[in-house]
């Protein structure tokens, strides 16, 4: 039962890795990520088409670094760390691999909905101020096939699975990126106290199998080895990771509240839009004006009036369903 269990979830890795070759690699996925360095300003170079192997963040190369402290520590069980490099390390680096390009998939599929709402309805409304309306159907016609893109994007993404399959395998990487600490520290998790899914428990049967598979360092667990390991592993470790978190919090934080910046100009220019309308209305009433100065701009006005909100409103659906804060 245990091992068709394992076999199991391993076919669904292995599912997942041949559908990323035709994920990872598409620039159009790489949207979110272009968001997050347009808008985060940070020093860090972002690509908008990364290569998720090697992405060269602390999350990524955290469990090599882990293992190869292992290694250089004499006390332990070289056959543990043997097993830790040669299954524990290759199989967190796909999971994380998959999970990163579905994350990328889902979110900028997400964002290119936003945008293409937001040209929809700009086109829709645009031979107003260019004074076209013999061709409203050329304007109506391109909005609608924006539109049809937005359909064809959200059913594309809910067959492929792209949000629930990144959750599954965020999951199993999760389970493994720090339990080479924990082995070495001779900690195994019991099998009633693992999590469950609410529909599918994969992520957690595969990691807890192969967890098992590796098993406990066997020799004794005394105090000076426990200091060593936390002291040259387990330290590390940490710190690596406290430092990534940071700097990568501190860029979401500037993300975020760009995006916030730019929806509140938009509103902000809508708003001065309308007004303008209105005085130059009101001067007209007052005879300060030309009576034909409001009819001249009211297509140009009305465009402005429509296309500025809906801007800072997609801008601010990006902000939330990017979950960049």
């Amino acid at each position: 039962m245990i091992a068709s269990a394992f076999e199991s979830s391993s076919s669904e890795i292995e599912a997942l890795r041949d559908a990323l070759g035709k994920t990872h690699s598409r620039f159009w996925f790489g949207f979110y990520r272009a968001i997050e360095q347009w808008f985060g300003k940070s020093p860090e170079a972002v690509s908008t088409s990364p290569d998720h192997k090697h992405q060269g963040t602390a999350l990524d190369t955290s469990m090599h670094g882990l293992i190869e402290a292992a290694a250089s520590n004499t006390q332990l069980d070289p056959p543990m760390v043997e097993q830790l490099n040669r299954s524990l390390a290759h199989t967190f680096e796909s999971t994380d691999t998959i999970s990163t390009a579905l994350s990328d998939a889902y979110r900028s599929s997400m964002c290119y909905n936003f945008v293409l709402a937001a040209l929809a309805v700009v086109v829709g409304v645009l031979y107003l101020p260019l004074k076209l309306d013999s061709l409203k159907w050329a304007f109506a016609s391109v909005e609608l096939f924006l539109l049809c893109g937005i359909i064809a994007i959200t059913v594309i993404g809910k067959r492929r699975g792209w949000h629930r399959r990144w959750f599954e395998t965020r999951r199993a990487a999760e389970y493994l990126r720090h339990s080479p600490a924990m082995l070495m520290l001779g900690v195994a998790r019991p099998v009633g106290r693992w999590p469950r899914g609410e529909k599918r428990e994969w992520p957690e049967q595969y990691a807890r199998h192969l967890l098992r598979n590796i098993g406990l360092p066997r020799m004794a667990l005394d105090a000076a080895y426990l200091r060593q390991i936390t002291e040259q592993v387990i330290r590390p470790h940490v710190t690596s990771q406290r430092d990534y978190h940071r700097i990568k919090a501190a860029r979401l934080s500037r993300v975020h509240h760009g995006l916030d910046r730019a929806a509140q100009a938009c509103f902000f220019l809508g708003v001065l839009s309308v007004t303008a309308y209105l005085s130059l209305k009101l001067g007209s009433t007052l005879n300060i004006i030309p009576d034909d100065w409001p009819d001249a701009t009211s297509k140009l006005f009305t465009f402005l009036g429509v296309a500025f909100p809906t801007l800072g409103a997609n801008l601010a659906g990006i902000r939330f369903f990017g979950d960049f804060e």
